[in-house]
């Protein structure tokens, strides 16, 4: 059961439509352009921009870039690996960039420079649809540029556009080995269903049933994605997942809505527009991301799709943090980002520089891959973070972490995550990375398996693939904040019970206490922690101390009831050479062997010193 006074959870929203798919049949979209920004909207956002000054600067800065991309060559068909997804991405970067400095200047160079990236990607052989997420990022790109350039393109250019979406989307999408995402409920759907919805209506004249049967049919297939945020926003591939699904997923409903003149349904979703607030507790002090599973452990950046979750929820306070990556030093990076001018379109009246506190200090989120954060300032003026996750390493993009957490305190992330590594370098070695059963080459990569994880492994031995850890107990009080997990399916081996709890105790250090019972056989135990920090294991072998770069230190003591155990390090470099080496990575933390029918209980403190 859930301590449900002491947990906060988000609020539930309900589909508001079951006949969602046919709501559009029929309707006559709006006049070009169509797709987000229309021309009734263009002065006010325009103006707006240039009344605030973070947006302005930013703004400046993307045409900046544009001039820049105007020196390049227009992009060619390349394909790494079995990808063609890095082309498909700067295209849509670079037709987005430059479409919007266009309509925002006026300036033909801009026209004439995204009208060239344009034609050269229609030209191309195929926009690669047995990997569709390719084919999903270059359709948004076109449909932009044709609807917001539309006036300028001749009918010849846009004949040229429409046959290329319709031969290279649209009848693409047909085939069912293509469009197996249509199935799928993970950010393959979003990113497929929503460049193909939008093309549909950037070309809606020239084939009306045509496109309203796309339409119809991503709409049908879209709600097995969005049942993944229910019950409380929380993303099942982690945060930086979160990013890519839902930017998308906020494009499709941002198009839907602009071309028809009313919002979808659909974003009724339970947990949907409510899931920013689980991304913005997946932050730490430090500005980095917890990225457990597949996610990247870069800082969680520029949210450049908050600004349309708040005209919907009206609650800003995600915009907490904000600011710092709107800073003059920042502004370069934010231009990797390829939806970037959606900040402009929907947040060009938000005030970033006032922004209201975001007021949980915790947060407790269920569902597929159950995960909990919590971030607060204590009496001293400490800062810590704590974040912990449940969940199964059969989940879309999982590893073998559950059980797993993240701390920090002041900034320094004592116990982190290693993340994963770029797919393509795994995938030329001939390792089936995609393959999730017990025995698949995936779990031998030290970064996905528990191994390299600050969570328990049994006997040596991987965790149970399929065998999930379920988030039983929430506890928000000022003696403690953190969430209790049930491993016992996870760690299997005839086990007969493993609770860990993960928390913050009394504002001032993080401790976990792990229940192990066996049954007929004794159990080996590893607690493992992963540390860029430098570890010595101390005198009396139950504790360690890790030392930062800094000269920081945080104390990690252990207490044992029912078992003796020993301090150890292990080594963080993997045995497969095209693995990521981790350089300046340690693994330090206990272990203990548990009689067989006994009860053991081990807790331990991590405590920041100075």
């Amino acid at each position: 059961m859930f301590a449900a006074s002491a947990a906060v959870f988000l609020s539930v929203r309900t589909l508001r439509a079951a006949d969602e798919p046919c709501a559009y049949d029929g309707a006559k979209p709006a006049p070009h352009p169509r797709l987000f920004l229309t021309t009734a909207r263009e002065s006010e956002t325009f103006d707006a921009i240039k009344q605030n000054p973070p947006l302005a600067a930013l703004n400046a800065t993307l045409l900046k870039e544009c001039d820049a991309i105007l020196k390049l060559k227009p992009l060619a068909y390349k394909k790494t690996g079995k990808r063609l997804l890095n082309v498909s991405r700067e295209v849509l970067r670079r037709v987005f960039y430059l479409s919007w400095a266009y309509r925002f200047t006026g300036d033909e160079k801009y026209f004439d420079r995204a009208k060239a990236e344009m034609m050269s990607a229609a030209a191309f052989p195929d926009w690669n649809p047995a990997h569709f997420l390719d084919v999903g990022e270059m359709a948004l790109a076109i449909s932009v540029g044709h609807d917001w350039l539309y006036e300028k393109l001749t009918p010849q250019e846009r004949a040229k556009l429409y046959e290329a979406v319709k031969t290279k989307a649209f009848d693409a999408a047909l085939n069912e080995k293509n469009a197996w995402f249509l199935k799928s409920a993970n950010n393959w759907n979003q990113i497929c269903n929503s460049g193909l919805v939008c093309a549909a209506l950037s070309f809606y004249e020239d084939d009306p049933a045509a496109c309203a049967a796309i339409i119809k049919r991503s709409l049908a297939s879209n709600p097995k994605a969005l049942k993944s945020y229910a019950p409380d926003g929380a993303y099942p591939e982690g945060s930086s997942y979160w990013n890519y699904g839902s930017e998308f997923q906020a494009a499709m409903f941002a198009a839907l809505e602009s071309a028809f003149g009313k919002a979808s349904a659909l974003e009724e979703s339970e947990g949907f527009l409510n899931s920013t607030s689980y991304l913005h507790m997946m932050r730490g002090q430090s500005g980095y991301r917890y990225n457990y599973s597949d996610c990247s452990s870069g800082r969680l950046g520029l949210q450049i799709i908050f600004p349309w979750f708040i005209k919907r929820t009206g609650d800003a306070s995600i915009l907490e943090g904000q600011l710092e990556e709107l800073a003059p030093d920042k502004l370069g990076a934010n231009m990797k980002t390829r939806l970037l001018p959606f900040i402009f379109i929907y947040g060009a009246d938000l005030d970033y520089a006032n922004v209201p506190p975001f007021k949980a200090r915790a947060m407790f989120f269920r569902g597929e891959v159950p995960v909990f954060a919590a971030r607060l300032t204590n009496a001293k003026g400490r800062k810590l973070y704590l974040a912990g996750k449940g969940g199964s390493a059969y989940a879309p993009h999982a590893h073998m972490d559950a059980g797993s957490f993240v701390f920090e305190s002041d900034g320094i992330r004592w116990a982190l995550d290693l993340g994963p590594q770029s797919y393509e370098s795994i995938e030329r070695e001939g390792v089936n990375l995609w393959d999730r059963q017990q025995k698949s080459e995936r779990w031998g990569l030290f970064a996905y398996s528990n191994l390299s994880h600050n969570t328990l492994t049994l006997n040596g031995a991987r965790h149970i693939a399929n065998g999930k850890t379920e988030m039983l107990q929430t506890f928000d009080t000022p003696q403690k904040i953190g969430a209790v997990f049930d491993m016992t399916k996870t760690l299997g081996q005839g086990l007969k019970s493993a609770v860990r709890e993960i928390a913050i105790i009394d504002e001032t250090y993080a401790e976990t206490v792990d229940t192990i019972e066996t049954g007929a056989k004794p159990a080996s135990i590893e607690w493992r922690l992963c540390t860029h920090a430098i570890p010595e294991i101390c005198e009396d072998e139950k504790s360690i101390i890790l030392k930062d770069e800094s000269g920081k230190t945080l104390l990690i003591k252990a207490e044992c009831e029912g078992a003796q155990i020993a301090a150890k390090t292990w080594s963080a470099k993997p045995k497969n050479a095209f693995e990521k080496q981790n350089e300046g990575v340690s693994m330090a933390g206990f272990a203990f062997e548990v009689p067989q029918n006994s009860k053991c209980v081990l807790m331990v403190k991590m405590t920041p010193r100075n």
